[in-house]
């Protein structure tokens, strides 16, 4: 299951609310699941590695 999370990583959506962070999730089965918040300073890569984290 994390190889298949983390192969759709590219299919995260992104939503930038007015406070300049942004809010990382991944909708399934019409449900948002929250992975993490970011600001716009970050690489993708850095966002994904710190989702990474978080799964393991």
């Amino acid at each position: 299951m994390l190889r298949t999370f983390l192969n759709l990583f590219d299919k995260i959506g992104i939503e930038s609310p007015y406070t300049g962070h942004l809010i990382i999730y991944k909708k399934i089965n019409n449900k948002n699941y929250y992975l993490t918040l970011a600001n716009h300073n970050e690489s993708n890569e850095e966002i994904y590695e710190r989702i990474k984290q978080y799964l393991n």
